[in-house]
Order: C-alpha cells, then structure tokens, then sequence
C-alpha cells in the first residue's frame, strides 16, 4: 500500500511540471528599458520572436511580463535591429488574448517552429502607470482630459467619448460621479505638438483604469509608422479633445460620524454600568460561589477518599485468593501425575 501511495504522488507531481514555466524575458535594442526587442531565455540561450500575427494583446502580455502596466507599440520588422543568425527563434504565431500572466501560455506554432529569419524580430514599447488630469476648467472638477503615457501628456479624442468613458475618469481621479461631457474641445484644444493618445475608447463605466477601457480604434489613421497599437493613432484634431466635468468627492462621511459617537457612547456607559455592576456582583457572586465551592470540596472529597480504600483492601485481597487458588491446582495436578505414572 505504501509503494502505491508513492507511486501516485510521483504522477501527480510529474503531472504538474508538464505546465509550461515562465521564461526570463528581456527588451534588447532600444532607447529605454521600456522598449526593443523581444528576446525569451530557454535552455540556457536566448531566442526572439517572430512578428507574424505579433499584434497588440502579444505585446500587452509581454509588457506586463517585464512589470510594465502595457504596451504602447508592437513594432515589426527587426525596428531594433536583427538578432545575430545564430540566435534561435522560439515563438512564431503568437495568439494571445491579452489576460495571460506569460508568453509561455499564448497559442504558438511550438516553441522553435517558425518560417521567418531575424529581419522579422518583434519588439515593443511598455509604458508605466498612466497618469490623468484636467485642464483648462474653472475648477480642479473639470477641464479638457489629458494622459500621459512614459511621462508625455496627450490628450483623447471625443469620437464616441460619452458618460461611461467620464466616469471612468472622474473615479481614477478620485472624484464624485461625471456631470457632464463636454465634447469639441469645450476647454479649449491642446496645442498642436500635444499628442492625441486615445481614440474611440468603448468604456462599461466599471474599469478603474482609463487604459482599460476597450479601443475599438479608427480605420483612416492620421499617425504614421508599422505600428498595430490603437495607442498614439487616431483620425482626430486637437478641436476634437475631449473634456468631463466630475462632481466633487462625497463629504457625508467626515460629518456624521463625529456627531453620533460621541454623543451615545458616553450617555450609555457611565449611568448602566456603575448602578448594576456594584449592586448584583456583592450580593449573589460571593455567597453562591464561596458556597459551592466549599461545601463540595468538604463533602464530596472524603466520600471518595473513604470508598477507595475499601476498593483496594479487596482487590488485593482477591489477588492473594487467586495466588492461593492456582498454586493449589498446580499442586493437585503434580500429585496426579506423579501418582499414575
């Protein structure tokens, strides 16, 4: 049974290290540690990616691999140089939906299975938490709507902006639900160096995050480059930024809690405890405890000290008897046996 039970947890455990492990991850190439090319660490050696099918939820994943909060850009076609020819590549077909935790649990071709050369490497551009702000209103509650992704603030175009998108914004910002949207750059446009980010957002009103939002993205992108990210491109003018207009966060808190705690807590305490506690504790604790314990202890424990002496006089008395007893068949039987034979 042991050898079975043995055998069973050897199974089990082969069964789990048959999930994939994360591989070490890296971005070679670029500017910044937020940007390059996708290299993976498998066996001992390092290999890239190749960028058929390599779009945006790809790069999200990778991006969150490396601790970033996303991607900004997928870029293709070795945009930060070719691995060396002796570099493996390991993924080719990449199908990830954007949720996986790693690379090692998107779809691919087989790790090493490819038909590309180091001319199609992928790479990406993560960006750090992003940032939100208002500008342009007459309080800190409202104003044009501005991102920063890496540090650079843009702005978001109003193409299908409306009350979900602002209270996504209004909450990540920390303030009361949205009042208004205000469309057609109703605090004013950004200048034109200012980047448009955001286009097309497709909120639910639930996301904690602006960058959650889905972006169904545009079709006559103005922004050029090889780039696949919905991020930086859009088909929008600075007339066409956005802007919200939040209520102020709730203040109803703060003011009802100080008012009634202290006036029950006090009036309470003070006039119950000190009548009750003295007057019952004196009269029934002493009397009932010091009783019980005293007469019992005194009654009960001779009562049994007495019958257990008596118990034991007999039982040894017995024991002596049984003695007596086997010794004289012992006896009887030896007799017998010397007698007949």
């Amino acid at each position: 049974m042991t050898r079975l039970y043995i055998a069973l947890f050897l199974m089990s455990m082969s069964a789990l290290r048959t999930h994939a492990e994360d591989p070490t991850i890296r971005l070679v190439g670029g500017s910044s540690n937020k940007e390059g090319r996708v290299e993976f660490l498998i066996t001992g050696a390092w290999g890239t990616v190749c960028d058929d099918n390599f779009n945006f939820p790809d790069a999200n994943v990778v991006c969150r691999q490396l601790g970033f909060e996303g991607a900004i850009e997928t870029k293709r076609e070795a945009f930060f140089g070719a691995a060396p020819e002796s570099t493996p590549i390991y993924f080719d077909e990449l199908g990830c939906t954007g949720t996986e935790s790693s690379i090692a649990f998107c779809s691919h071709d087989g790790v090493g299975t490819h038909d590309c050369d180091h001319s199609e490497d992928a790479g990406v551009v993560c960006h750090d938490p992003v940032q939100v702000r208002l500008v342009g209103g007459n309080s800190d509650f409202e104003g044009r709507v501005e991102v920063a992704f890496n540090g650079q603030w843009g702005t978001i175009c109003d193409d299908s902006f409306d009350m979900n998108e602002a209270t996504v914004l209004c909450r990540q910002l920390g303030f009361g639900g949205p009042e208004q949207v205000k469309n057609a750059a109703f605090f004013g446009g950004a200048a034109a160096s200012v980047k448009i980010w955001l286009d097309n957002l497709s909120c639910t009103g639930s996301e904690s995050n602006i960058v959650q939002c889905r972006r169904s993205g545009s079709l006559n992108y103005t922004s050029a480059g090889d780039s696949d990210s919905d991020i930086g491109r859009h088909n929008c003018y600075h007339s066409d930024d956005a802007g919200v207009v939040c209520s102020a966060p709730p203040t109803t808190a703060p003011t009802t809690a100080p008012t009634t705690a202290p006036t029950t807590a006090p009036t309470t305490a003070p006039t119950t405890a000190p009548t009750t506690a003295p007057t019952t504790a004196p009269t029934t604790a002493p009397t009932e405890v010091v009783q019980s314990s005293s007469t019992t202890a005194a009654t009960s424990a001779p009562t049994t000290e007495a019958s257990a002496q008596p118990l034991s006089r007999s039982a040894a008395a017995m024991h002596l008897i049984d003695q007596y007893f086997l010794s004289f068949l012992a006896s009887t039987f030896a007799l017998l046996a010397a007698t007949f034979y």
